[in-house]
């Protein structure tokens, strides 16, 4: 039996937006809009979504958006993209970008997966009650 510790393949979506620090505020006004549009039409799944923004880079003076979300399927990443609306925050953002919008799918991972953690069964481990007597030098006696 084989265990594929990545379940929902290719469904984590990031992207990532650069822009000047004058239309930064508006950038992210614009993913967030993005986000909850995905949300409210079923095709976000119930992941929290992450926006994270940078300060302005030293260099040019640039703001990084990034934006991680779950799909709800892959059907829904193809249905979506037949929605004008959609399409019409796809292009504000575009408006208010330098450069072009940086796309990534990636797999969901299980946090704190280690070698020590059993491959099957782990997930029960963490149900139930346990009822047992615990002893703490000096602090705790049964």
């Amino acid at each position: 039996m084989s265990l594929n510790p990545y379940r929902n393949e290719s469904l984590i979506q990031m992207e990532t937006y650069e822009t000047d620090t004058a239309r930064a505020d508006a950038l992210v006004g614009k993913v967030r809009a993005k986000w909850a549009l995905l949300r409210d039409k079923g095709f976000a799944g119930d992941y929290p979504v992450e926006v994270l923004r940078s300060s302005a880079h030293s260099d040019m003076g640039k703001v990084k958006i990034v934006e991680i979300f779950k799909w709800q399927s892959k059907q829904s990443q193809v249905e979506v993209q037949a929605s004008a609306e959609y399409q019409e925050l796809l292009s504000s953002i575009s408006s208010l970008m330098e450069g072009d919008r940086v796309q990534d799918s990636f797999t969901e991972v299980v946090r704190g997966f280690n070698s020590y953690f059993p491959g099957t069964g782990g997930v029960e481990l963490l149900r139930g009650v346990c009822s047992c007597l615990l002893t703490v030098d000096g602090m705790v006696k049964d």
